[in-house]
């Protein structure tokens, strides 16, 4: 096959062969003029040879010949030992040792000069040795740590020398993100039958809370799930089986209730409401009895955990009249268990109704807004609806100030009364709104307003999370928008809506005194709620993190904010810490360092800045294995220590070992894609073999010869033309 490798522009090329196309013809005809046809094409061969030849220069052709030829060294094969994997899941063997029969098969295919090795994981990686049995009747079961495994074989040395690695596995009950994969082929071979032929029941999701509450009853549900796999004798056993649910305290299990479960129909799902006393991090397991003949108990049982916490901050929304967004705000708070929302508005007259969560403060809210700044201070944030200016009494303007300037958060909502003409332009509560406020402001604003973030605020703890929810959505935007005055000094946009040619800061903050304020610009941003699944999300997503950080319960300290990409991690991915240097007093340059303490080491880590974003920053980190990392984050100034971060992360998988038993294929599939190698079924190893056959045990060999300046035949070519086309030239009188 011929190769060109010129480094002419086409069109250059194109305008060089049109030039000698034009010139022969221009020879043709002189020659044409003095002598016949026949004598014209003598002398003009030579030359039309000569031009060939200089255009093969030009154009560089090259013989490209392709030959296959067998490789030496060596595949690794990976074995899966994890209790998962001892499951007779086809009613004759186990996926282990299906998987060495494999493995027997695999060897006696590869030609000489290929050598398979051996080695087999769980927790750890085990490499190399020959596979050996797991260790019968082990107490604990052998739990599957993949993504550790793969990244414990890519810091192998030698491992880049290997072929090809093959692994053999059921994918384990936890998908692995972001994994570090070794350098030389990844192929996977999944192990594990069709679910529907098996004789199971399992407890297949549970909903519980993420947190919960000190004293007060949360609900825990679970979805059960029976297969039959056509055997009627196992199916009479469904009908009565005990689920029970446990707490784990002293590293004992103590069951708090027991339900009888129908699963004659396959499926079931049960509830539990239960409390726990104190606070901390609490473990909880529902467990099915095992039912004669079934695949496996692995699946049994489903752990979990839920932090019990105190409420740590309280809300008190006021307003004098209720709008539409007081339903949604609420509901949306009541999703975190950590906030207490209290309501106080007024029904008739000037009588006043509290609703919500209740506290010790709430025997003062009878008469409406608290005019004692102590009063105040039993809430952490003040939620603030649109009503006149003229409704506040001075106690209550003076009580608001001082509650702020003391430390207090406030988020005045928007609405006519706001920004009206009975707004707060000529009161004392104007300098706390993060706009300048004009007696006379306009109308409010109706249509559609496309919003965005701003760069600047891409990184704030209250926007994390909504770019990306916003993009989701085709075009998010306000059905009516405000148009406050300016921005006062200090105060940061959120979120901005475009108006014709410009935007307006229809969402910012600011700082006041020791407290912090959140002003809105709209009174429809609630209307999300009831929009897109992404834009109710979005707003979700806002009021949780907005009440979070005005009242300074984020991660971080005095000056650092810390988020994190995910809350749970597997051994072997990676996390990603996002920072941002809040609060800064004054200029000058910030020196961040940090470090992981993990498995009796501590690490340096490397902590990047954000590009086009100012005190944002970014850290990330790699869990070689499951246990607890201590992350710990510094700031300085360069002689002093400023702040200090430090945080525990719990690094296991979020189930447990056989949880799913389940093959996860299309993990498996994915991760053989990244691995640029072959996947395939244990039922179906063909295509792997085959994969093993043409493209990692024999090589192609690929040659290019240039025609050009292969040898000197060339330029000996040349010059015989040159010199037949000048000898022509001269019998016939033309020189």
């Amino acid at each position: 096959m011929i190769q060109w490798h010129s480094e002419l522009n086409p069109l250059i090329g194109a305008l060089i062969l049109l030039a000698l196309a034009w010139a022969f013809h221009g020879w043709r005809r002189q020659l044409m003029l003095k002598m016949p046809p026949a004598k014209t094409l003598r002398l003009l061969a030579p030359r039309l040879l000569i031009a060939v030849l200089l255009v093969l220069a030009l154009f560089d052709p090259a013989w490209r010949r392709e030959a296959r030829e067998p490789a030496t060294g060596r595949i690794l094969a990976l074995v899966d030992t994890s209790s998962s994997m001892e499951v007779h899941d086809n009613g004759r063997d186990s996926r282990l040792a299906r998987a060495r029969h494999l493995l027997d098969r695999i060897r006696t295919s590869l030609p000489r000069g290929i050598t398979l090795e051996t080695a087999e994981f769980d927790a750890s990686l085990r490499y190399p040795l020959p596979v050996t049995n797991p260790p019968p009747g082990a107490a604990e079961p052998r739990v599957t740590d993949l993504g550790a495994c793969l990244l414990a074989l890519s810091e192998q040395t030698d491992i880049a020398s290997a072929l090809g690695i093959i692994l053999l596995t059921d994918g384990g009950d936890t998908p692995t993100l972001n994994v570090r994969l070794p350098p030389a082929p990844l192929s996977i071979i999944g192990l594990g039958t069709d679910p529907a032929t098996w004789n199971d029941v399992t407890v297949a999701e549970v909903q519980a809370p993420a947190t919960a509450e000190e004293n007060v009853e949360f609900e825990i549900n679970a979805d059960l799930l029976a297969r039959r796999g056509g055997d009627p004798q196992f199916a009479s056993k469904l009908s009565g089986i005990s689920a029970v649910l446990e707490t784990e305290s002293e590293g004992r299990w103590n069951k708090l209730a027991e339900r009888q479960v129908d699963l004659s129909r396959q499926r079931a799902r049960i509830s539990f409401r239960t409390a726990y006393p104190t606070s901390g991090l609490r473990r909880y397991r529902i467990a099915l009895a095992p039912v004669e003949g079934e695949v496996s108990a692995l699946n049994n049982v489903r752990t979990f955990t839920v932090a019990v916490r105190k409420k740590s901050i309280h809300v008190l929304y006021f307003s004098r009249e209720l709008g539409a967004d007081f339903k949604l705000i609420r509901n949306e708070l009541d999703r975190d268990p950590g906030i207490s929302f209290t309501a106080l508005f007024r029904t008739l007259s000037e009588h006043f109704t509290v609703q919500g969560d209740r506290n010790a403060a709430d025997d003062n809210l009878q008469a409406g807004f608290p005019n004692s700044e102590k009063i105040l201070n039993r809430f952490d944030c003040l939620m603030l609806g649109s009503f006149p200016a003229d409704a506040w009494t001075s106690n209550q303007i003076q009580a608001l100030i001082r509650y702020v300037e003391g430390g207090g958060a406030v988020i005045f909502l928007a609405g006519s009364d706001t920004f009206g003409p009975r707004a707060y332009a000529n009161t004392l509560l104007a300098p706390l709104f993060p706009w300048q406020i004009a007696q006379s402001l306009p109308e409010v604003m109706t249509g559609a307003f496309p919003v965005s973030i701003p760069m600047a605020a891409l990184s704030h703890p209250v926007m994390a999370g909504l770019d990306q929810r916003l993009k989701e959505e085709p075009h998010p935007s306000l059905d009516s928008v405000y148009q406050p005055g300016p921005l006062k000094a200090g105060a940061m946009v959120l979120l901005d809506a475009q108006h014709g040619q410009g935007v307006i800061p229809v969402i910012a903050v600011q700082a006041f005194g020791k407290g912090k304020i959140l002003g809105l610009a709209s009174n429809t941003f609630w209307k999300w709620a009831r929009s897109s699944k992404a834009l109710k999300e979005a707003q979700g997503i806002f009021w949780r993190q907005a009440i979070r950080y005005l009242t300074g319960q984020l991660e971080g300290g005095r000056l650092l904010e810390i988020h994190w990409d995910r809350d749970t991690y597997n051994p072997g991915e990676q996390a990603v810490a996002g920072i941002r240097a809040t609060g800064r007093e004054s200029g000058g340059a910030l020196h961040l360092s940090a470090t992981l303490a993990t498995g009796g080491e501590t690490l340096p880590l490397m902590v990047d800045s954000v590009p086009g974003q100012p005190d944002a920053y970014s850290v990330s980190m790699r869990f070689k294995h499951r246990g607890e990392a201590v992350f710990r984050l510094t700031a300085s100034d360069g002689t002093h220590l400023l702040d200090t971060y430090e945080k525990t992360l719990n690094v296991a998988p979020l189930h447990e070992e056989g949880v799913q038993l389940e093959m996860n294929e299309a993990f498996l599939k994915a991760l053989a894609e990244q691995g640029a190698g072959c996947y395939a079924r244990e039922d179906a190893p063909e295509s792997l073999l085959r994969y093993l056959q043409t493209q990692v045990i024999r090589k192609n060999r690929v040659t290019e010869t240039s025609l050009c300046q292969s040898g000197p035949w060339f330029i000996l070519l040349l010059l015989s033309l040159l010199v037949i086309e000048w000898t022509q030239r001269r019998r016939n009188n033309l020189i």
